[in-house]
């Protein structure tokens, strides 16, 4: 079987390279190729070059070859029903341009940027007042590497409370949101205070975006900027290239920052290993270690800790095989066929990949009602949503919707109450 995925692996790689053509070509669903960052970047390669053995990570020395070749099997399983699923749908539903409205009141766009950047201003300087001493971001530029890492860790335990219940949230999103509309809504208007709005958004969103120091949003606003870019003009090679110096500057910036050793050379292989193995690594031990159990399917259940059904989860209980010190750590990411096998067996790993399938295509065509309304204001929403969504860290944040209604209620019904008070 391990042959069979070899050999379509360039497949895969050209079903990508036509899913990302289909979809500029049909515009106004790139938002959904985000989800491509996480299924090929973030996890496909890393388990390809493991199984390759061109990456030998110390994170899974203990590691056996077959359990290697059984995940890189499934995990090409899982990425090919997804990205064939995405492909039906959109030879079926893409957005033609003109379905779209270009006469959109601009002012009603302007009105909410600018609430939001009031109250995302408000709330940034509210928390760093409140939390100065506990900040890992003011502890990591103070030097105190260790203290920042603590903290953090502390904070993705919830050990340590620093935002406000459901308010931090939201403006956890608008300041994913805020940059990427004002610069997208730039773009499509040539309305130069969109400038202004993107620049005072950007320089308000960093801040709380990286209070605990976690890499993945700064990485997630330049990739948001370039896909809102390319809604409008062709992205040339040129232009790749300086965006993908520009990631990597980001990346060693933010190993270098975090107090990496050793020299440049360590650092890359420090971020390389971080990023192209660590996230996958809880399916290694899932397969090796774990035997499948339904504890702890129920704990990400909206309101699961009200019925009394939280339980600690396979990414947390198989920590023990991976790591001695446990003091730093929340749990083990993994992809979601990690988590069909620890939860659901060898029938789950077969099965949840179309279940999957058939979720994103919801999630696709409900951005798609959206965005047929008013691009300048549910495209940005769109991108943000699939660029977060947990597709490698949460099985359950999908099966159960937790992650859509969690976007739902904190930022799109916001966004809604804002342009009905406009309209009022």
């Amino acid at each position: 079987m391990a042959d069979v995925a070899l050999f379509l692996t360039p497949l895969l790689f050209l079903l990508v390279f036509y899913l990302v053509k289909s979809t500029i070509s049909d515009g106004f669903l790139f938002s959904a190729p985000l989800i491509f960052y996480q299924l090929i970047f973030s996890t496909f390669i890393g388990v390809l070059l493991v199984y390759l053995s061109f990456l030998e990570p110390i994170r899974l020395e203990s590691i056996s070859d077959d359990t290697k070749e059984t995940v890189f099997v499934f995990v090409f399983y899982s990425v090919m029903i997804i990205l064939i699923g995405y492909c039906l749908f959109i030879k079926f539903f893409s957005i033609n341009s003109a379905l779209l409205r270009y006469d959109i009141n601009v002012d009603e766009i302007k009105t909410l940027i600018r609430v939001g950047i009031f109250f995302i201003g408000f709330y940034t300087l509210f928390k760093f007042v409140l939390n100065y001493s506990v900040s890992p971001l003011v502890s990591l530029i103070k030097g105190d590497f260790v203290n920042a890492a603590l903290l953090r860790a502390a904070i993705q335990k919830r050990e340590l409370s620093v935002d406000l219940a459901y308010i931090g949230k939201i403006a956890y999103l608008f300041c994913f949101y805020l940059p990427i509309a004002s610069l997208y809504t730039y773009l499509g208007t040539k309305n130069k205070v969109f400038i202004k709005y993107f620049i005072i958004s950007l320089i308000i969103s960093v801040p709380n975006l990286m209070f605990d120091i976690q890499k993945a949003p700064m990485l997630i606003l330049v990739m948001g900027f370039f896909f809102a870019y390319i809604q409008f003009y062709t992205a040339s090679v040129s232009m790749i290239i300086k965006l993908s110096l520009l990631m990597l500057f980001l990346i060693l910036f933010y190993g270098f920052f975090m107090g990496k050793e050793g020299g440049l050379n360590e650092v890359v292989i420090s971020i390389m290993d971080r990023l192209l193995v660590g996230q996958n690594q809880g399916m290694y031990y899932f397969y090796q270690y774990y035997p499948p159990s339904l504890q702890g399917v129920f704990s990400d259940l909206p309101f699961s800790e009200l019925l009394g059904v939280r339980e600690p989860k396979p990414d947390e209980l198989i920590l023990p095989y991976i790591y001695k010190d446990l003091t730093n750590l929340v749990n083990s990411n993994t992809f979601f066929i990690g988590e069909a096998w620890a939860f659901f067996s060898w029938e789950g790993v077969f099965i949840v990949p179309w279940i999957v399938v058939l979720i994103l295509s919801f999630y696709l065509y409900f951005f798609r009602f959206l965005i047929i309304k008013n691009h300048y204001i549910w495209w940005p929403a769109s991108l943000v949503f699939f660029a977060t969504i947990p597709i490698n860290q949460s099985l359950q944040f999908i099966l159960y919707q937790k992650y859509f209604f969690y976007f739902l209620f904190f930022l799109i019904i916001p966004i809604i109450f804002i342009k009905k008070g406009k309209l009022s």
